[in-house]
């Protein structure tokens, strides 16, 4: 039997945020931020601290927010009955925010930051890739020619990966 929940947070200036979810289950807090319920968020603040809004909304989200030091914006919105993801995407793009979640925890910085920090670690795992060791396989093949499966297995290499075949002992070497 589904029951009704109402929650409410008052923020710091004294304005309050409220939802309303169907519940199903004593999870269902949790699968709230993700969208797995039917939870809206009536929402009207006037010249609020971004991080006191985002903060409310983790709240009643149950998750833990993270917030970049160097945040400071202050917004009004008044939005009535959407679910509570979507009242933090519009809140966070309202002050040119992202968040990224991992597990229970909202890490809230700016999408520059979030951009240039996705792409250090897309640099740093090519680095790593280039940087790992050349290995050898040589596969000697029974039932099929090593020049026609050479660029079969070439297709699945890393982009410095090859292959090199020897038709005289049907033998594949894969260097990648």
């Amino acid at each position: 039997m589904a029951r009704v929940a109402l929650l409410s947070v008052v923020l710091s200036a004294g304005l309050a945020v409220s939802l309303s979810a169907v519940e199903k289950s004593a999870q269902s807090k949790r699968a709230a931020v993700s969208g797995d319920t039917e939870a809206t968020v009536s929402l009207d603040v006037r010249e609020a601290d971004v991080l006191s809004v985002v903060q409310a909304l983790a709240d009643l989200g149950d998750v833990q927010a993270i917030f970049d030091p160097d945040i400071k914006c202050r917004l009004t919105l008044d939005v009535r009955e959407l679910p509570l993801q979507r009242t933090l995407d519009l809140t966070l793009g309202a002050c040119g925010l992202a968040a990224e979640r991992e597990g229970r925890v909202l890490r809230v910085t700016t999408r520059a930051r979030l951009t240039e920090e996705a792409k250090q670690q897309r640099t740093l795992k090519e680095a790593r890739e280039r940087s790992r060791p050349v290995t050898t396989t040589v596969v000697r093949l029974s039932y099929a020619r090593a020049q026609e499966l050479a660029p079969l297995v070439e297709k699945h290499l890393s982009p410095r990966g090859r292959v090199v075949f020897d038709s005289r002992t049907n033998t594949l070497f894969i260097l990648d």
